[in-house]
Parts: C-alpha cells; structure tokens; sequence
C-alpha cells in the first residue's frame, strides 16, 4: 500500500508530497502556499482522491480486494482448461498413439499412470463431467446483466480476465469436442464410411 500522495492545489496548482492517514480519509486539506481550504470533489472520499496522485490507503484497499477477485476467474479458466485436457488424455492420446504403431508406449503409460485407466474406464462420467464444468463456465462467462466496475482501472482488469477466460473457454470446448469425437464418433464413422 502506497502511503505518500502529490497533492496538487487546483488554485495555485503547488505539489507538495503529504503522508494520508492508513485509517480514514482526510475530508479537508489547507493548501500551504495560497491557503485555500481543499474539499473533495462530488463522488471523491477524500482530498487525496480528488487533488492526489494516489488514492488514500482505504480506497486503495478497496481496490486490491476487487483486484484479487477479478484475478480469481483467471485461474478458474486455467482449471477449466485442465479439466478438458483430461479428456484429451483419456481418449484422444491412446488412439493417435495406437495409429502411429506405439501401442508399446500406450501399455507403458496406462501401467505407469493408474488414473489414464481409471479416466478410460470411467469416460462416460468422465465427459459428463467435464461437460457440467464447461456448462458451468459458459454460464459464468456469458450470462446475462454481466457487467465490469466502473472504475476504468478495475473495469480494464475485468475485461481483460473476461477476454482471457473466454479463449480458455473456447479452446476447453474444442479440446473436448475433439475428444468427444474420438471417444464415441470415430468408431462408427469410420465403419460407416467403409474405412
């Protein structure tokens, strides 16, 4: 937390570094050149939001709370992305390698890593699953009355995770498509096709 704000007088215009309290805003401010008695302006809580370089401590730890919370869906986007990569693994891995004449290294996997047996003995509830989530994460993402802050610093990061979530999003949904097809399309198409 930044504790010093330049304050600058709007009548004389003189900058002058001051300490703001960490506790409460400061309502008033006397101006030590010209002496004029500093208000905040209409919708400022204090003098060092309206005339400062900084806002006071309190507004500033309004900020970071919103600030972490907007950070949270981020992570939440990488999670998704994880959860549909289990699919991937599950469904799509085995079968490429199988083509491309490594079944030798499919059986080294699935005996190293007990939870691709379990991922492919479970994919119905696998995809289920992860479809839940992605249904889960469209609703997030893409819900009605949605909207940013209006402060432009918080509105700015809001977007910005807004716009980061939704390829996460996007790209979650095509990897699970790809899946998808793999799992329970790939069979029948190539059978119906004559392959």
């Amino acid at each position: 937390m930044i504790m010093c704000s330049v304050i600058t007088c709007p009548e004389c215009e003189l900058s002058k570094e001051e300490e703001m309290p960490t506790d409460a805003c400061q309502y008033f401010y006397d101006c030590t050149n010209c002496g004029v008695l500093l208000k905040p302006k209409k919708g400022d809580c204090c003098v060092f939001c309206s005339y400062g370089t900084i806002p006071c401590p309190p507004i500033q730890k309004e900020k970071r709370v919103v600030m972490d919370k907007i950070r949270k869906p981020r992570q939440w986007g990488w999670l998704i992305l994880f959860t549909s990569s289990a699919t991937l693994v599950c469904c799509v891995l085995p079968i490429v390698l199988v083509s491309l004449g490594m079944g030798a290294v499919v059986a080294s996997l699935y005996g190293n890593l007990p939870f691709l047996t379990f991922l492919s003995i479970h994919k119905l509830w696998t995809f289920g699953i992860t479809a839940f989530i992605l249904t889960m994460a469209a609703w997030a993402l893409y819900r009605p009355n949605r909207t940013c802050p209006a402060d432009s610093e918080l509105a700015k990061a809001c977007t910005s995770a807004h716009k980061w979530n939704s390829h996460l999003f996007w790209i979650s949904i095509l990897l699970w498509g790809i899946s998808f097809f793999a799992a329970y399309l790939l069979l029948p198409v190539t059978r119906w096709l004559g392959l």
